[in-house]
Order: C-alpha cells, then sequence, then structure tokens
C-alpha cells in the first residue's frame, strides 16, 4: 500500500541525492522543509530511519528541525516486536503511527507536537522497530 510516509520517504531521499541545480531551484530546501514543517507539525508520522535500508536524511530532518524548534523533548519507545508500541503511543498522545494486525514497524518513525514545557517548545515522539526484529 502506499501511504504519505512512503511519498515523504521518496521526495526526501530524492532531495537528499538530487545533484542538479534545476531540481534545487525547483524545490529550495527553504520550501521543501516549510511543506514538510506542516506535516509534521500537525502529528502526522514520517520516518527517520528507513528500515529498509537504514538511511537517514540527516541534512533535510536538521534544516526542517532548526527552523521550526529552539529545544525539543524526545520521547522514545523500547520493546519487543509485535508488543503494541505504535499502538500505545497512538493511544497515549494522539500519534498517527500505522498500525494493524500482522503489520510491524520498520525503522524509526516520529511525530512532532508544539509543546510549552519549560524550555521545550517541541515533542518529538519515537516510534522504534521491535528489539529482536529480523
Amino acid at each position: 500500500t502506499i501511504s504519505l510516509e512512503i511519498i515523504w520517504r521518496e521526495i526526501i531521499q530524492f532531495y537528499c541525492y538530487q545533484d542538479t541545480q534545476a531540481f534545487l531551484s525547483e524545490f529550495p530546501p527553504k520550501v521543501m522543509s516549510s511543506i514538510f514543517s506542516k506535516y509534521t507539525g500537525q502529528g502526522q508520522a514520517f520516518e527517520i530511519i528507513d528500515g529498509d535500508n537504514l538511511q537517514l536524511a540527516q541534512s533535510f530532518m536538521r534544516y526542517g528541525v532548526e527552523n521550526r524548534y529552539k529545544k525539543i523533548f524526545v520521547l522514545s519507545i523500547l520493546g519487543p516486536q509485535s508488543t503494541g508500541k505504535s499502538t500505545l503511543l497512538n493511544y497515549l498522545f494522539g500519534c498517527q503511527f500505522a498500525t494493524s494486525a500482522g503489520r510491524c514497524t520498520k525503522g524509526i518513525y516520529g511525530t512532532f507536537f508544539d509543546i510549552q514545557i519549560g524550555d521545550f517548545d517541541g515533542l518529538l515522539i519515537l516510534d522504534t522497530e521491535g528489539l529482536f526484529s529480523p
């Protein structure tokens, strides 16, 4: 199935590995990260580490985060495979991580929420692949 997470994965990968000036002039980093920031700022899940090839689009993510938040509180959940980590995060925080019977998270997904607690203005919730997963 196709999802927004997969579409964003492809856009980010294309952006990170595109060498031509034509692409960068058509879709400058500021525009792309602004669109991505609006998408993720609504609690939408996005892929941080690609579970298929373990790649991280570090420059793209950094640009998008640094322009939106000053200080981020990071919350993660770890546990064995198929124990309901995504479901728990969805229930507790209203995240939109994909869940269904027989589905396992592959890689690391995240979602942002705007908060104002102490010095923190952003909350990043990480949903991880299960421990001991093949």
